[in-house]
């Protein structure tokens, strides 16, 4: 019976527990990025994201630099692919999402991404695609309709922000899938996952360089107000660094549909923060089919262990 308690507390401690600490820290990281894109834009956002990113795990992390290229030399292609669909693309499209888009709404149709990750995975992994995933796959793109367009959903026009912010979160959707189906690949080829999570951000931040310094000179593309500085700091030490980190320790003993789960609770929060600080609205009909929606995806993502 002890050795059972044990087993249980440290399931809930060391793998519950990380996950619901890393989807927290994403949260508040979306919150925290929204405010500040007025100040920033979306390229640079990522960019010194994915720079600090990289330097914080290198500095935990301390990879072998000769073994470090040798893993990355060995499928070179699939890491250059991983960092820009994960990083240069994904990313980016995320922060254009949440400067021309409601927090809530953005960080909720994000979660639309595991119906990219199952479909990619079964093409290019050869997985197998169960079929009592297809009714809630539809009744989750269903679902998402309704919640962009709210209760007049045939009959709200359409303006060029709100497009905008959709194109990009769905493009978001399918970058990270991509992202997420090339860094399992990865893994199954035998690359530490310690050691992908650390080339993404690397990778992606020497892809990112020279389009950050062809947007403006350098003495104006690093102007930005105190709290900007603070949220683009932090938030890539602590989320985006630290998530990670606590996510994978998560991951050793969690079963990767239950950690699936567990990681709706950014959206959750994501919202709870727009309604209370941002002073965004939903109708009754939006937060119907936002349950609908994070339901069918907790379907779709626990339909395969």
């Amino acid at each position: 019976m002890s050795n059972e308690i044990a087993l249980k507390k440290q399931y809930y401690i060391h793998g519950v527990l990380p996950i619901l600490m890393a989807s927290v820290l994403w949260a508040l990281a979306y919150f925290a990025r929204k405010i500040i894109l007025h100040d920033i834009t979306p390229l640079t956002l990522t960019f010194l994201t994915a720079l600090i990113t990289a330097i914080f795990l290198t500095l935990v992390l301390r990879p072998n630099p000769k073994k470090l290229w040798i893993i990355f030399k060995a499928q070179k292609l699939k890491f250059i692919a991983l960092s820009l669909s994960g990083v240069v693309l994904g990313t980016t499209c995320m922060y254009i999402a949440l400067d021309n888009m409601d927090l809530g709404l953005a960080t909720v149709l994000e979660k639309l991404q595991p119906i990219f990750t199952l479909f990619l995975a079964a093409y290019f992994l050869r997985e197998k695609l169960p079929r009592k995933i297809l009714p809630y796959c539809i009744l989750a793109i269903i679902s998402s309709v309704f919640i962009f367009n709210g209760a007049n959903t045939l009959e709200t026009e359409i303006t060029a922000q709100s497009f905008i912010g959709i194109t990009a979160v769905l493009a978001t959707a399918f970058f990270w899938a991509t992202s997420g189906v090339l860094g399992r690949s990865l893994v199954l080829g035998g690359a530490p996952s310690r050691d992908v999570a650390l080339l993404r951000f690397l990778l992606g931040s020497i892809f990112l360089l020279p389009l950050f310094l062809l947007q403006a000179p350098l003495d104006q593309s690093l102007v930005f107000s105190p709290l900007t500085w603070s949220v683009v700091i932090a938030s890539a030490v602590f989320a985006t660094g630290c998530g990670y980190l606590l996510y994978y320790k998560g991951l050793r003993f969690v079963d990767a549909p239950t950690s699936s789960f567990l990681e709706l609770l950014t959206p959750v929060i994501s919202v709870i923060l727009g309604l209370i600080f941002l002073h965004e609205t939903l109708s009754g009909i939006q937060v119907f089919f936002i349950g609908l929606l994070l339901f069918s995806i907790y379907k779709i993502t626990t339909a395969k262990k």
